[in-house]
């Protein structure tokens, strides 16, 4: 666990990592590597670990972009572009999304096609320095992040729950209460 503190000029120019409205796009920044390869640079994952995938390489950050990424999330949050941010981290793009929903009680509706080569690689890479942010009313995902690796994933949604697409063919629908038992459910048998 890696925690970073710093000086920012006024709390209220932060933004927290619940989703805050339906109908809100939701875009995925940064330059994932999902090397096919590589077994879609899965190793160290929770995804591999659970499903028992061997002999994937861990990504790699693209230090080249990353600084920029970084920069263009700022600036977007800065400039009010952005509703909600959540770093795609331990779990992935999946617990992402999942933790994102938790707080608003609001889910989400996306679409994995053209993510990488597998559905299950979109959802469970763990690359560092990738983010997805919720935006604000009539924000432009390529006016705040056209200069850097981004991509339109879906939208929130009123209900629930989580569901999943690749390509317009439906993957999986799971509620955020399945989602979020599973999620606290090592806390609870730490913590009782």
């Amino acid at each position: 666990c890696i925690s970073v503190f710093g000086r920012i000029p006024g709390v209220g120019a932060t933004v927290s990592s619940d989703f805050k409205r339906p109908g809100a796009p939701l875009v995925l920044v940064g330059a994932r590597d999902v090397a096919p390869e590589r077994g879609g640079a899965l190793g160290g994952s929770v995804y591999a670990d659970v499903a028992g995938v061997e002999g994937a390489d861990i990504p790699h950050i693209d230090l080249a972009v990353l600084p920029a990424v970084l920069d263009a999330v700022h600036a977007a949050i800065a400039a009010g572009g952005v509703a909600a941010c959540h770093d795609v981290s331990e779990g992935g793009l999946l617990a992402c999304l999942a933790e994102m929903g938790f707080g608003g009680d609001l889910g989400a509706e996306i679409d994995v096609a053209g993510l990488a080569a597998r559905a299950d690689v979109a959802l469970g890479n763990e690359t560092a320095g990738v983010f997805v942010c919720e935006l604000v009313d009539g924000a432009s995902a390529t006016a705040l992040f056209g200069a850097v690796p981004h991509a339109v994933l879906g939208q929130t949604i009123s209900a629930p729950e989580l569901r999943v697409r690749d390509g317009g063919r439906p993957l999986f629908s799971a509620p955020l209460a399945v989602l979020q038992a599973a999620w606290e459910a090592p806390f609870r048998a730490v913590f009782h």
